[in-house]
């Protein structure tokens, strides 16, 4: 085959793009290279927001107050060493944070934080973050369903933020919880699930009767999960269930996991398909109706 000059190639393939495009007046380019221009400004402003709002928060997805109806969906927020993953900071309603991944931050996998409007955390996989893996701060009418939460300070975390931010309607539903502690002096720190009961001292006298949690499963190895009604005391999982009524059809169970480096599989879905019915005001419907946890099973 005989070879032929670049500058030759060059001038059938501008002859090929001459006959496809046809004729164009000169004066008509503007018609193409204008929106051009402005898409490409709308690209720039974009890069640079982007920028100044991770130098802002740090790293992490955090977003302004007073956001509706906003939804992140399908990321990855990771790798940042002094803050929190997705980090919803106060009065914002109707959020919607679904299938993400978030692991390895500084701080909480997601930090939903004084929000009375609430909204949907649903069928994320949360892990290997150095502080709580979903924390709901003094929010209402919050849904947490379907999200997978491993290897955190702790798993999922429910409190009030004084009187004026109390926790109410909270609903915790369908989560796979998997060893939420780290190791301390004395053992190890951090629990899987705590939701905040308002009971007085040391007593286990329920005063908010709002939040629930249910058809959860809690890794059953290693070490034996407790779950907490207010900061300090743990409740094993029987007790939990006797005290308080919650998590009466959730259950303890083996499951068989891996973290390599920053990476995390689960190895079996053996007993995870004990998920509960979605009332229908939670307004958003899992993958898999029966099974218990994210249908994110390993990142990356």
């Amino acid at each position: 085959m005989a070879r032929i000059a670049q500058q030759q190639l060059e001038s059938y393939l501008w002859g090929a793009a001459t006959l496809l495009r046809g004729t164009i007046d000169a004066g008509d380019y503007k018609q193409f290279i204008f929106p051009l221009l402005f898409y490409k400004r709308l690209c720039d402003v974009f890069d640079e927001e982007t920028k100044t709002a991770l130098e802002e928060s740090d790293g992490g997805a955090k977003c302004i107050p007073a956001n509706r109806r906003c939804t992140i969906r399908r990321c990855e927020a990771a790798y940042n060493v002094v803050s929190d993953g997705i980090w919803f900071d106060s009065e914002n309603a109707d959020i919607r944070i679904l299938g993400n991944v978030s692991h390895h931050n500084g701080g909480c996998g997601i930090f939903f934080e004084i929000n009375k409007g609430g909204g949907i955390i649903a069928d994320n996989l949360v892990y290997g973050n150095r502080g709580r893996g979903i924390y709901i701060s003094g929010s209402q009418n919050t849904w947490v369903v379907h999200n997978t939460v491993a290897g955190n300070e702790a798993g999922i975390v429910c409190m009030p933020r004084g009187d004026d931010w109390p926790l109410e309607n909270i609903r915790i539903l369908n989560n796979l919880l998997i060893r939420n502690t780290i190791a301390a002096e004395d053992g190890h720190r951090g629990c899987e699930l705590t939701v905040f009961m308002g009971c007085a001292g040391e007593t286990f006298t329920r005063t908010v009767a709002s939040n629930h949690s249910d058809y959860n499963i809690y890794a059953d190895a290693p070490g034996t999960p407790t779950l907490r009604h207010s900061w300090n005391p743990d409740n094993t999982f029987q007790q939990w269930q006797q005290r308080f009524n919650e998590d009466q059809h959730s259950k303890l169970l083996p499951v068989r996991f891996e973290f390599k480096g920053t990476a995390f599989k689960l190895l079996s879905r053996k007993g995870l398909d004990a998920a509960g019915p979605l009332p229908e005001q939670c307004g958003w419907k899992p993958r898999t109706d029966d099974r218990v946890g994210s249908s994110i099973t390993q990142w990356p």
